[in-house]
């Protein structure tokens, strides 16, 4: 049975080179991979080729190597947590809020004048973090977080954040366009600055959740088997909640909002290895990041030279993929 997961698991990461890989030789200038290979080792090719590969294909692979597996892992960690499989940082309204603090800062520049997208991902994760303060409270009963509240308290305050997203649009006059791209998942305008700037918090971030693993594995058992097991299920709710927020933040500040990512993988890895989250969450990591990074080949090729949002291509494919495996293995997989 080990063999059997760890044997899926090399599959999924070799996929996954496979698709790096794949992805740089792709676009308007097709690529010959040994010509990509000897650009990555560092050896002597055409400086037009080097800027291509290096300076636009690369960051924005990379970024979606790091946005797929980020959202797959949180997507798994918030399931097991509230033990619901509809438990996803779009649901629960996380997503929606770091969009409005993100979309703020072009909001600000037009009322101001100022230059505030060096600031973009500190409003993001402000407005995840809001999002994540008001979802909870509401969700509260005494000092208990109560599953189905916050389920749709997420929703509640996601409509109110998109509500307000939208009125920050009809100021925006021309730049409408460009926020609206944005917002649908964007990874086009992605530089090494971006991730450097949210690398460190990212890792930060999903380390901390793989160390949960054990804790997740009770709390899916039901809140009582985690207690007698010693672990304090509310303060565990606070942490994987809070982190969350930060993760979402950090992804939605350069990406816009990215959804179904969170939803389907887990489910899928699931159907695959089994529900130990010791290999469930870096499973996750692994197939999100393939994932996304197929569905950003597919977005900027299928209308080459243009460019379709990514969002809209993961949205595609994850609503018939969760509806049927909702139909195959029910509500409760």
């Amino acid at each position: 049975m080990k063999n059997s997961i760890f044997n899926k698991i090399i599959l999924i990461t070799l996929i996954l080179i496979f698709f790096t890989l794949f992805s740089v030789t792709i676009g308007s200038v097709k690529i010959p991979l040994k010509d990509v290979i000897s650009i990555l080792s560092g050896k002597s090719v055409d400086d037009s080729l080097k800027v291509i590969v290096l300076r636009l294909r690369m960051p924005r692979i990379v970024m979606a190597i790091i946005a797929g597996g980020t959202l797959s892992v949180i997507g798994a960690s918030l399931q097991a947590l509230f033990r619901n499989p509809l438990a996803d940082p779009y649901i629960i309204g996380i997503s929606s809020g770091a969009a409005l603090g993100a979309t703020s800062t072009f909001f600000l520049e037009r009322i101001t004048g100022k230059f505030f997208v060096f600031y973009l991902p500190f409003f993001s994760f402000f407005g995840a973090l809001l999002t994540m303060f008001l979802v909870y409270r509401i969700s509260l009963v005494g000092v208990k977080v109560i599953i189905e509240n916050l389920l749709l308290s997420g929703i509640i305050v996601g409509f109110i954040a998109s509500a307000l997203i939208t009125l920050i649009i009809a100021f925006a006059g021309r730049e409408v366009h460009d926020i609206l791209f944005w917002l649908m998942g964007d990874l086009s305008h992605t530089t090494w600055q971006q991730i450097f700037i949210i690398i460190g918090p990212i890792v930060f971030g999903v380390t901390y959740i793989l160390r949960l693993s054990q804790d997740l594995n009770a709390m899916s058992l039901g809140e009582e088997v985690a207690y007698n097991l010693g672990i304090n299920p509310e303060r565990l709710k606070r942490s994987v909640f809070f982190i969350s927020s930060f993760l979402i933040g950090a992804i939605v500040s350069f990406s816009g909002i990215i959804g179904f990512v969170g939803l389907i993988i887990p489910h899928i890895i699931r159907l695959m290895v089994g529900s130990d989250h010791k290999v469930v969450l870096p499973a996750s990591i692994l197939m999100g990041s393939t994932f996304l990074l197929l569905c950003d080949d597919i977005a900027r090729t299928v209308i080459a030279p243009r460019e379709l949002p990514i969002g809209v291509i993961t949205s595609l494919i994850g609503a018939p993929v969760f509806i049927y495996l909702l139909k195959r293995v029910g509500y409760n997989e």
